[in-house]
């Protein structure tokens, strides 16, 4: 159900500013601290998972964004991969771990 209430948008915007302002402040202070933070959202985390960047294909097991915002990822002979950009998501159950 949608809620038939109005919003004043004003307040909205200003708590919502309230919000990034802090974050960015933390950010600057103690990245560590907002990474940690932000893991708890990370659906992926010691997930199997496929990364796809053009024809390159990475199967292996989620490791989470590193302080510089890329992924990582460990694939199944231990080989840890450090990605920026491409297509990263769940490993369907019908593909299996790779042979070895």
């Amino acid at each position: 159900a949608h809620l038939q209430q109005e919003v004043d948008l004003d307040i909205l915007l200003s708590h919502l500013l309230a919000a990034i302002t802090a974050t960015v402040a933390m950010l600057a202070e103690s990245p560590d601290e907002v990474l940690g933070q932000w893991q708890q959202y990370d659906y992926l985390l010691n997930q199997p998972l496929l990364h796809t960047s053009g024809t390159t294909l990475i199967d292996g097991i989620g490791k989470g964004i590193t302080p510089q915002g890329h992924y990582r990822i460990v694939d199944h002979l231990g080989i840890v991969h450090v990605v920026l950009g491409g297509w990263l998501r769940p490993r369907p159950s019908s593909v299996g771990p790779p042979a070895p």
